[in-house]
Order: C-alpha cells, then sequence, then structure tokens
C-alpha cells in the first residue's frame, strides 16, 4: 500500500531537527549551510527515500542501516542520521551526517514532527499482534467508515515510522485512524510517541520464544499507553497480557483454553469452503451472528477482535455493529470450483495453524514453494506439517534444489500424496485439475494480494 500522498510535510530545517531532538554533528564534510536544508519527508528503508528525504539508518536484526545510506543518497536523500555504530559503517557522503545514541527510537517522533504530530488530532485505535493485524485493521476500518466515521487506515507488510505517520496525515479531515502495527513493527520504533484510545491484540504465537517474548514486551507498552484495550485470547501470552490488564476487554474463541476468562466468545461456528458464519455471545448473553467472506476459525477470531473494537469506539452493542464480508485478510479467495485460497504460512507451525482451520468438506490440498532457503531442519518440521494436515501435497520449485530436498524428506507411505511442478502457476494448475468437488487448495507461502504484502508470481 503507498501512502506517499498529497499530504505535505511541516518546513523543518535540519538545524532545527538537531536542536529538538540534541543530535550530534554534522560529524562529515559537508556544505556550510547545510543547517537550513529543509527536508521533505523522512525514512528508515532505503527502498522508499524519496528526493528530500532525510534518512534513519538504525540498526536492523541482520545489518545496520548504515549500509544502505549509500543507496539513499543515491535515491535523493538531503542528510543521514545515524548512530555511532553506523557511523563507523559509513563510507564517505557528500550529504550532512546527523548522529545520536538510540536513533531507532528517534524515528518516529521525527517523522511526527516532520509531518505535523498528525496522531495528535486523530481518534487511534492501533491493532497488534504477530498474525492476523491486517485483517483486524482493515474490518475495524470498513465497520467505522460504515457508521459515517471519516477513518484513515494504514496498513502495511513492513510497517515503519515514516511510513505510519505519513500515512496518518494523508487524509485531511479525518477524525479516526486505524493503523496495523504488528508486533515487529513495534520493534522497529512505529508505536514510540503514540497514544492510542484502543489497542486491540490479536493473535500473539508462533515464533521463537525469546522473539515472543521480545514482541510481547513491545505490545505490552503499546497497551500501556491506551484508554482502552481489547484482547484476543489466543495463548498463553496473551493471556499473561490479560492478567497484567484487567480493564481490558476479553474476546476468544470457545474452543480456546482460556475461553472461560472472555467476556466475548465465538460460540458457534458455520462455514462452507468460502465463507465463515459465527455467533458472538457476550455479557448477559448478547449474541450476534454474522457471516464473513473467507472459510476458517482464524478469520473468526480477527473478525469477532474487530467487532468488540469498533464497538467500544462507536460507543454501540456489537449486537448492531455488523461485520463487512470480503474484507482482505491473510487467506485470499483465489478461485471457486474448486476452492483457491492463498495464505503467507511458511513454517511448520504457521502451516498446522492455518491448515487445521479450515473446515473439512473434501480434501485438503497445499501448495507449497519449496525454496532452496529453508534449512534441513525446517524442511523435515514442514514435511511433516504438510503430511499430517493435507491430504494431497504439491511441491513447486525448480528440480535439484529446495523442492527435490523437500520431498526427500517425506516417508515412503507419505510420498505417494506428493507431486511436484517446476513453477507455482503449475503446481496450482495441477491441484486444481485434481481436485474432485468439495476439495479445497491452499497456496502456502504467498502474501496476500488485497492484504498489503507482496504476491508471488503465478498467483494471477
Amino acid at each position: 500500500m503507498d501512502h506517499r500522498v498529497a499530504a505535505a510535510p511541516r518546513a523543518i530545517t535540519l538545524g532545527q531537527l538537531k536542536g529538538t531532538f540534541i543530535l550530534e554533528g554534522p560529524v562529515n564534510e559537508c556544505a556550510p549551510d547545510w543547517a537550513g536544508l529543509v527536508p521533505t519527508g523522512v525514512a528508515s528503508d532505503s527502498r522508499e527515500v524519496a528526493p528530500g528525504d532525510l534518512f534513519i539508518a538504525a540498526p536492523g536484526d541482520r545489518l545496520h542501516g548504515a549500509a544502505f545510506a549509500p543507496s539513499a543518497v543515491r535515491a535523493g536523500a538531503c542528510a543521514v542520521l545515524t548512530d555511532h555504530s553506523g557511523r563507523a559503517v559509513l563510507g564517505d557522503l557528500r550529504v550532512p551526517v546527523l548522529v545520536t545514541e538510540g536513533v531507532r527510537r528517534l524515528a518516529g517522533p521525527i517523522a511526527a514532527a516532520l509531518w505535523g504530530q498528525p496522531a495528535e488530532h486523530l481518534r487511534l485505535t492501533a491493532v497488534t499482534g504477530t498474525h492476523g493485524v491486517a485483517t483486524t485493521a482493515n474490518m475495524v476500518h470498513r465497520l467505522l467508515t460504515s457508521r459515517g466515521v471519516a477513518a484513515v487506515e494504514v496498513t502495511s507488510g513492513h510497517l515503519t515510522p515514516p511510513v505510519l505517520h505519513r500515512g496518518l496525515a494523508a487524509r485531511p479531515g479525518a477524525t479516526d485512524a486505524v493503523a496495523g502495527l504488528d508486533a515487529r513493527a513495534l520493534h522497529r520504533g512505529a508505536g514510540i510517541g503514540l497514544r492510542p484510545d484502543v489497542v486491540a491484540v490479536a493473535a500473539l504465537h508462533d515464533t521463537r520464544a525469546q522473539e515472543l517474548a521480545v514482541l510481547a514486551a513491545e505490545v505490552r507498552s503499546l497497551l500501556a499507553s491506551a484508554r482502552r484495550r481489547v484482547i484476543l485470547l489466543d495463548s498463553d501470552t496473551s493471556a499473561h497480557l490479560a492478567d497484567e490488564f484487567p480493564d481490558a476487554v476479553l474476546v476468544a474463541l470457545a474452543t480456546s483454553p482460556h475461553a472461560h476468562r472472555a467476556w466475548w466468545r465465538v460460540t458457534a461456528v458455520g462455514a462452507d469452503r468460502a465463507a465463515s458464519t459465527f455467533t458472538l455471545t457476550g455479557p448477559g448473553s448478547e449474541r450476534i451472528t454474522t457471516t464473513v467472506g473467507r472459510p476458517g476459525s482464524l478469520v473468526l477470531a480477527d473478525a469477532a477482535l474487530a467487532v468488540v473494537a469498533a464497538a467500544s469506539l462507536l460507543e454501540v452493542r456489537p449486537l448492531t455493529a455488523g461485520v463487512p464480508v470480503d474484507v482482505p485478510c491473510r487467506m485470499e479467495v483465489l478461485a471457486r470450483f474448486p476452492t483457491v485460497l492463498a495464505d503467507r504460512a511458511t513454517t511448520a507451525e504457521e502451516l498446522r495453524r492455518v491448515l487445521a482451520s479450515l473446515p473439512r468438506l473434501g480434501r485438503i490440498w497445499c501448495v507449497y514453494p519449496a525454496d532452496a532457503r529453508v534449512e534441513r531442519t525446517g524442511r523435515l518440521q514442514v514435511a511433516q506439517a504438510l503430511s499430517d494436515c493435507a491430504d494431497r501435497i504439491v511441491l513447486a520449485g525448480s528440480p535439484g534444489r529446495g523442492r527435490d530436498a523437500l520431498r526427500a524428506c517425506f516417508t515412503p507411505s507419505e510420498a505417494g500424496r506428493v507431486e511436484c511442478a517446476d513453477t507455482l502457476a503449475d503446481a496450482i494448475g495441477l491441484a486444481r485439475e485434481g481436485a474432485r468437488p468439495g476439495d479445497t487448495v491452499v497456496v502456502a507461502g504467498c502474501g496476500t494480494i488485497l492484504g498489503g504484502h507482496e504476491p508471488r508470481e503465478g498467483l494471477t
């Protein structure tokens, strides 16, 4: 989603930014009139730099952002802000280089300052978690706009602080904003300085324990800054957060081990190959029954969370809020007869969760792009998950690379259910040709088309 739209940044000079945020420098030789430069934007991803931007080079998980500063300057960055470790990485640049410690945590406040503190003028709903964030945020936005609320939505597959604040400033006259801030975006500093009216926590799991603890801490910080809180109880991690915020409204599927704690529960589910119906039961046995144009239990949890979050903003009961149909979500319906779905699940845990959520109205086919980057341990786990949860498996990829290595991980008794194709398009075609009435084909490892993620070649 492109948020570089008509909104214009404030005229703040580089010298003013240096004084306001107590920055050092410039630490390199540059034009003597550097202090009068007026950045026309800010970016922390070199791929998003536009001419006149201030490029913020923060340390990343694998590489320091300063390694991409030359690319940012070639794209037109007027200055670079980094930390002392980034300064050591930088070569000779012809633009001013400013330095500060904790540069990652300044990206949000600097972006907010350049875009006129847009969050201060909006009633903000922040949706966070590790899964279902874009789906839930889009549902909340649809619910608000259907009620006549002038709302802007900011959701991206790689949301950085500059993208967030530029998106919040994109619609003059808006009264509300819905931001899809997944937990990793929070870790990149996207939530710093925000004071949301409502924070809705979607699914929070399916990652390494150490990483999950870090991400949960970011979510906890965002929850602490909110006026109202809604939490989906779907894991021990979310249950611990509920313990820390006893005023939070809790939502859960009836099948969740934490359902007894929830204020609102999905107590009945009906589904066909391309849609899901659920009944949300709340305090005083209040009930809402509605249909969402996506299959599987995963979207039900997202929809229930969105209904409760939107109702808290609209100050109406969820019974009258309703849920929109055909909203973008992580599981996209690509075709019908047979039903073909796309989902970005790639790990064994994600595959199990997604495939197990689908209604068993026929056989489940799974098309899996067998990339060479999957390590041996991961391949064994993926093969086991596919064998346990899918009736038929089609591996897509070039012969002799990851595809053959993954196929070798299936036991002889499982191998009869596994087929191969050289391209993703051929693999999808093979699955569709073999599918019987009632079967469902899931294309795994693919970002959704509408939900802000890049689709793989072949989905169209």
